[in-house]
C-alpha cells in the first residue's frame, strides 16, 4: 500500500495544482470542501452506490431505481469521483442524498463508515479505491461491484499489483458484464464472481421510452433525411464537412464532445454559414435554414437520436467509439470509426447488420446513401430488435443479487422499521 498512498497523494496533489486550469479540477475541490460538515444523519437503513463520473451512474442507475421500488424506506446515498456525473444527477434520480466521495484514504474510509454505517455498498463498473474496500470489511459492510468490464490490461492484473488483488479479493461480490470478465476475475482467485449481463442495455432502453420534446429540434428535423453525430472529435466532423458536399440536403445534428468556447469556434469557422448553435437561436423558424445544428450543451444526447434516422458516433479514430448503444435503442443504424473492440456491442451490431465500421469518408458518405432508403432503415430497426430482446434484464439480475447478499451478510439490517444495524 506505500506505492499506492504515494501514487494517490501525487494524484490529487495534480488534481490542485490543476485547479489553476481546469474547471473540472476546481470543480473536483469546491465539491468536496467542508463536506463533512455538510453530511447529514440519518436513522433508515442506509445503502451506498457509487459512480466514478456520468457514464458509470447511467449504467448503475436502473439497478438503483429498482432497489427504490424494492426497499422505499432506504436511504439510498450516491457519491461520485469526478463532477460530471455529480452535476447532472440533482435534476432527478432516485437517490436520497448525493456527494463526493472523499478523497481514497485509511483515515476518511474509516470515517465514512462510521458516519454511514452503509448496510451495503455498491461501486458501478470499476472504480476500485483500495482504501474503501479494506475498510469495509474492517466494517463489516459488504462492498461490491456490478456492471463490472475488467481486460487483462487492468493495472491489478500485473504482476506486480499483488497488494491490490489482495485487497480486491475481499470484495463481496463482482457482477461482471461479459464472460471474459468473469473468467478473468475467478481466475484472479476472487469470490463471488457471477456475469449478471450490462445494465447499460436497460437504461438506454428506459431513456429511448422516456418522453421529450423540443421544438427547435423538432422544426430542425421535419421532415427531412437527420444524421445525428454524437460525441464526435475532429476526425468525425471534418467528414460531416465532406459528406455536406456531396449531400447538401440532408440534416446534421452535431452533439460535439468537447463544447468549449474555443472548439465552438472551430466549428463555427469550419461550417462557415451552414451551421448554427443552439444556444444562440432566438426564433425558432429560421433553424430551418441551417443543415447543422450544433448542440452547444450536455446531458441531452441520449434523447436526441430519436429525432434521427441513423447516427454517426465519435471517438472510434481517436482511444475508443464512445456510446453506440444509446442510438441503436431508438432502433436507428450506427456508424462509427475503426477503434470500437473496447466494448463488445458494436462488433454486435455489425454482425447484425445495424452496425457499420467506417474508415474515412468516402465510407461514410455510402452508409448515409444506404440508409437514405426507407426500407434499409426498417431493416436496420428489426436488427435492433433482436440485440435488445437478447440483452435485457441485467438490472433485475443485478437486484437480484444484491438482495441475496444483503440477507446473506446482515441478515438483521432491517429496512422497515428504520432501526440501525447494531454490531
Amino acid at each position: 500500500m506505500f506505492i499506492y498512498n504515494i501514487a494517490i497523494g501525487a494524484y490529487h496533489t495534480g488534481i490542485y495544482l490543476a485547479q489553476i486550469w481546469s474547471s473540472k479540477a476546481r470543480a473536483w475541490i469546491k465539491g468536496r470542501k467542508n463536506q463533512w460538515q455538510k453530511m447529514p444523519d440519518t436513522t433508515k437503513r442506509v445503502v451506498w452506490f457509487h459512480a466514478s463520473s456520468l457514464g458509470e451512474y447511467e449504467q448503475g442507475r436502473p439497478v438503483m431505481e429498482l432497489w427504490r421500488k424494492q426497499h422505499p424506506t432506504d436511504y439510498i446515498l450516491l457519491t461520485f469521483y469526478s463532477p460530471s456525473g455529480f452535476s447532472v444527477s440533482h435534476s432527478d434520480g432516485p437517490a436520497d442524498y448525493i456527494t463526493y466521495l472523499p478523497a481514497d484514504g485509511r483515515r476518511n474510509a474509516q470515517k465514512w463508515y462510521a458516519h454511514w454505517d452503509p448496510a451495503m455498498a455498491v461501486f458501478f463498473k470499476y472504480d476500485m479505491w483500495l482504501h474503501y474496500v479494506r475498510e469495509a470489511r474492517v466494517a463489516n459492510v459488504p462492498l461490491g461491484f456490478i456492471s463490472v468490464l475488467v481486460r487483462p490490461t487492468h493495472f491489478f492484473t500485473k504482476p506486480w499489483a499483488g497488494f491490490a488483488r489482495r485487497i480486491l479479493s475481499q470484495a463481496a461480490f463482482w457482477a461482471c458484464q461479459d464472460k471474459a470478465s468473469t473468467q478473468l476475475l475467478v481466475g484472479l482467485n476472487f469470490q463471488q464472481v457471477v456475469c449478471t449481463g450490462d445494465t447499460r442495455v436497460d437504461r438506454v432502453v428506459d431513456l429511448s421510452k422516456t418522453e421529450f420534446a423540443n421544438d427547435v429540434i423538432e422544426t430542425f428535423t421535419r421532415n427531412e433525411l437527420v444524421l445525428m453525430v454524437g460525441s464526435s472529435w475532429q476526425a468525425e466532423e471534418s467528414m460531416i464537412v465532406k459528406l455536406l458536399q456531396v449531400n447538401p440536403d440532408i440534416k446534421i445534428v452535431l452533439a460535439p464532445h468537447d463544447v468549449s468556447e474555443a472548439h465552438l469556434k472551430e466549428l463555427d469557422r469550419r461550417f462557415s454559414n451552414r451551421a448554427i448553435r443552439y444556444s444562440s437561436i432566438t426564433n425558432i423558424s429560421e433553424v430551418r435554414q441551417y443543415s447543422v445544428l450544433v448542440i452547444d450543451r450536455i446531458g441531452w444526447l441520449s434523447r436526441l437520436y430519436r429525432f434521427a434516422d441513423m447516427a454517426f458516433i465519435g471517438g472510434g479514430f481517436r482511444k475508443s467509439v464512445h456510446n453506440t448503444l444509446e442510438p441503436v435503442a431508438y432502433r436507428i443504424p450506427v456508424a462509427f470509426g475503426p477503434r470500437h473492440k473496447t466494448f463488445f456491442e458494436p462488433g454486435a451490431f455489425i454482425a447484425l447488420g445495424v452496425g457499420h465500421e467506417v474508415l474515412n469518408a468516402q465510407e461514410l458518405i455510402a452508409f448515409v446513401d444506404r440508409y437514405a432508403i426507407k426500407h434499409n432503415r426498417n431493416e436496420a430497426a428489426r436488427a435492433a430488435d433482436v440485440f435488445f430482446d437478447a440483452h435485457r434484464g441485467a438490472s433485475e439480475k443485478n437486484a437480484a443479487l444484491l438482495n441475496e447478499i444483503l440477507n446473506k451478510w446482515r441478515p438483521n439490517h432491517n429496512d422497515e422499521s428504520g432501526s440501525r444495524y447494531i454490531q
